[in-house]
């Protein structure tokens, strides 16, 4: 048997047209939420990186072989600090990027060789190429 042929019935002018501003309205909806969920994750990553991170370049070489001149590093801000920590801080106008070795109620000494004494054991540290004693305007207690 031989099929019969299939009609279609073609839509209006007016059909046409209301289907192409539905798929442009559709197409503008979307558009503008992906450029608000972008901007609300810019907004998010920038309130994080303000609140909870610092990102700072290192000048100089007093933190080397750990970090050297012109690295960047991510810092994140925290209250609790333990030994062997790095720690940036501002200093007359002068942001310092520093390692902690003691704690409150630690007693800190170096002797003549530059040894470091924390609470009177010997602190490991690795890090250190050249041991120097640095200068200070603290006289020091017998």
């Amino acid at each position: 048997m031989a099929e019969k042929p299939k009609y279609v019935k073609i839509p209006s002018a007016e059909a046409v047209n209301a289907e192409r501003e539905r798929l442009q309205h559709r197409q503008k909806f979307r558009q503008t939420l992906l450029t608000t969920v972008c901007a609300l994750v810019v907004v998010a990553a920038v309130l994080v990186a303000t609140l909870f991170l610092s990102v700072l370049q290192v000048s100089g070489s007093s933190m080397e072989p750990t970090l050297s001149d012109s690295d960047i590093i991510v810092l994140s801000k925290s209250g609790k600090l333990e030994s062997g920590d790095l720690v940036g801080f501002y200093y007359q106008n002068k942001l310092l990027l520093k390692r902690v070795i003691g704690g409150p109620g630690d007693v800190v000494d170096i002797d003549e060789e530059g040894n470091v004494y924390v609470n009177d054991e010997l602190l490991d540290e690795p890090y250190v190429t050249a041991k120097a004693l640095g200068e200070t305007d603290k006289e020091a207690e017998a």
